[in-house]
């Protein structure tokens, strides 16, 4: 691997809670398409609207791939959720008093710094994606703050790929375009030949090669590879049905998931007092999944 692609590196770790993780002597010798053999990172932005502003959306996802399944998921997911609530239990020990609202301009002339105001509704995906690239099927798993862990389990349709001649490097390696039309949305992807991995960020595959990069026409989403790894030693990849989900549609578990999204917690502490406002998400968001 030449200078260039090997600054790019990031020794990806902790994969989320829902999945079931084993290093490689627990590995099943009969279930080699379950290893994980490598490690992307995908920097993903999303632009939304904001009190009548657009404004983009920034996360840092990760695709855990293997030979026939991957898992895609939030990168740094539990560290990201133990500092908010360390956080959290760090302010709360010191306020002498809690002073909730439910609008933010209300919430706001209580402060005399306002520019001290944080977030303390995780603004990160909580969702984990278990692909089989075989079936061409996907189990989605979620956890919902009241129903617990919800999982869907839906058959993906399959992605008809144009492949075009136009190139562009990314991360060090050659790609090649090609486009396709995917569930109510045009999308041109950039993939690479030199890692043949039939594989790419949230539901995309089909390509000969791993997808490093992939837009949608508009120009809403953006999925593009910032840093990869070949693993030395396989882990194994498997949903972890130790967990009690329950089971739903995936209409019904995208319901959940934006309903979650649809109140959002600020907080500032000063002078001993917490300050919360407990009010609706002005963000409004598009979904991946159907388009407005």
């Amino acid at each position: 691997m030449n200078q260039m692609k090997a600054k790019h590196l990031f020794f990806l770790i902790g994969l989320c809670s829902s999945i079931l993780v084993a290093n490689a002597s627990s590995i099943n010798p009969d279930n080699k398409q379950h290893e994980t053999i490598r490690q992307i990172v995908y920097k993903v932005s999303q632009k939304a609207i904001k009190n009548q502003e657009s404004i983009e959306i920034i996360d840092t996802m990760a695709l855990y791939c293997g030979k026939n399944v991957s898992l895609y998921s939030t990168w740094n997911k539990e560290a990201k959720y133990d500092a908010l609530q360390a956080t959290k239990k760090n302010i709360q020990s010191k306020s002498k008093n809690i002073v909730t609202t439910y609008a933010y301009d209300s919430f706001v002339s209580n402060l005399n710094d306002k520019n001290n105001i944080g977030v303390w509704t995780i603004n990160w995906e909580l969702e984990d994606i278990f692909k089989n690239r075989v079936s061409n099927s996907a189990t989605f798993i979620y956890k919902d703050k009241d129903e617990g862990w919800i999982k869907a389990v839906e058959n993906i349709p399959v992605q008809n790929w144009d492949i075009q001649s136009d190139t562009m490097t990314v991360l060090g390696y050659k790609c090649q375009k090609a486009t396709t039309s995917f569930w109510g949305r045009n999308y041109i992807a950039w993939f690479t030949l030199d890692i043949p991995l039939n594989d790419g960020p949230w539901l995309f595959s089909g390509l000969p090669g791993l997808i490093l990069r992939i837009q949608d026409t508009e120009g809403i989403f953006q999925f593009t590879a910032v840093g990869l790894e070949q693993l030395k030693t396989p882990m194994a990849l498997a949903v972890d049905e130790s967990v009690s989900y329950k089971t739903v549609s995936l209409k019904n578990y995208l319901a959940l998931k934006k309903n979650r999204r649809k109140s959002v917690q600020y907080y500032s502490y000063e002078n001993n007092v917490l300050y919360i406002a407990d009010i609706y998400n002005p963000i409004q968001y598009e979904s991946l999944y159907e388009k407005n």
